[in-house]
C-alpha cells in the first residue's frame, strides 16, 4: 500500500469524501437487503432469502473492511471489530454459492456441479462457526474465505457460460457481475502493489464492484420473479 503525507485540511476533505461513498454504499446495500427481504416474504422462495443474506454479508464485509463497523456498529466489541472482515467473507462464501446454484439451477441441469457448489457452501459455513468457536485461527480463516470464495466461482463459471450463450438472462447478469467485480479487484490489487494511485476511485473499487455485482444478481433474481409470474398465470 502506497503512504503519503499530506495537509490536515486535504485529509478532513478525503474524509468527507469516503464518508459521502460510504453512506451511498451503505445505503443501497440496506435497500436491496430490505427489497429482498419483503420479496422473500411475500412469495417465500429461498432464493430470496439467500440473495439478502448474500446482501448482508457484503455490505457488512465493506463496513468492516473500511472500519465503519468498529466506529458505528460494535466499538466495543473486541473480538468484532479484529475478526468481523474474516467473518463476514466466509458468510458470503456461504450464501453466494447457494444463490448462484439455484439461480443457474444447477442442481437439474449440472448435478454434479451443484452438489460441489453446495459443498462448497456448507465447508465455508462450517468454517464460519469454528472461527467464531475459536478452533479456527484467523489466518487459516482469511485463507479459507479467500479459497472457498474463488472455487464458488470457479465452480459455476461454466455452467453461467454455457447459459448465457444459450440467451439466459439470469446467467447473463451473473456473467456481467463476475466482470464487474474482477475489475474491482483488480484495480485494487493495482492500488495494493503500487502500480495505480491512491484516490477515492481506487480505494473504493473492490467496494463498488462488490455492489455491481449485487445489483446484477438483483437482476437475476428479477428473472426468477417473472419465471414465477408466469407458472403463476398458466396455473
Amino acid at each position: 500500500m502506497p503512504l503519503r503525507l499530506i495537509r490536515l485540511d486535504r485529509y478532513s476533505l478525503r474524509e468527507a469524501q469516503v464518508q459521502l461513498v460510504q453512506g451511498l454504499l451503505s445505503g443501497l446495500g440496506l435497500c436491496l437487503l430490505c427489497y429482498t427481504l419483503a420479496q422473500w416474504v411475500s412469495v417465500r422462495e429461498s432464493s430470496f432469502l439467500l440473495y439478502a443474506l448474500s446482501v448482508a454479508a457484503s455490505t457488512l464485509f465493506s463496513f468492516s473492511y473500511f472500519g465503519l463497523a468498529r466506529q458505528h456498529l460494535w466499538p466495543n466489541q473486541p473480538w468484532l471489530v479484529e475478526n468481523a472482515t474474516v467473518l463476514t467473507m466466509l458468510l458470503l462464501a456461504t450464501f453466494g454459492p447457494l444463490f448462484l446454484e439455484r439461480s443457474l439451477k444447477m442442481i437439474d441441469s449440472r448435478p454434479r456441479l451443484g452438489r460441489a457448489m453446495r459443498g462448497t457452501a456448507t465447508t465455508a459455513g462450517l468454517f464460519a462457526l469454528a472461527f467464531v468457536a475459536g478452533l479456527v485461527e484467523y489466518r487459516l480463516a482469511h485463507i479459507a474465505s479467500n479459497a472457498l470464495g474463488l472455487l464458488g466461482v470457479v465452480i459455476a463459471l461454466p455452467v453461467a457460460v454455457a447459459l448465457a450463450r444459450d440467451g439466459d438472462r439470469a446467467a447473463r447478469c451473473i456473467v456481467v457481475g463476475w466482470i464487474g467485480l474482477a475489475v474491482g479487484i483488480a484495480a485494487s490489487v493495482g492500488l495494493w502493489m503500487g502500480w495505480l494511485g491512491n484516490s477515492v476511485v481506487t480505494q473504493h473499487a473492490l467496494q463498488v464492484a462488490g455492489v455491481f455485482e449485487m445489483l446484477m444478481w438483483q437482476l437475476a433474481l428479477g428473472d426468477r420473479i417473472a419465471s414465477l409470474r408466469r407458472a403463476a398465470v398458466r396455473w
